[in-house]
């Protein structure tokens, strides 16, 4: 389970998309799923996209201002 939880902290943006998919194949094996529920999931998911975004920007920063290695 720690593995698990350490792959989605240091990969959200694949696990994100991959969720995305996942719903977007639901939807499309099971047409009479309601739209409400559809577009719920949906609403969801884009508030996880800017939570996922959030985790990025901050990963990148720390990256901009660490030391780059010597080779």
């Amino acid at each position: 389970m720690r593995r698990i939880k350490a792959y989605v902290h240091n990969n959200p943006a694949r696990v994100y998309a991959f969720c995305f998919a996942i719903a977007a194949f639901i939807t499309r094996m099971y047409p009479d799923i309601p739209v409400e529920a559809v577009v719920v999931v949906l609403l969801a998911l884009l508030g996880v996209g800017d939570r996922v975004q959030r985790v990025e920007d901050k990963k990148t920063l720390e990256a901009l201002y660490k030391q780059p290695p010597k080779n």
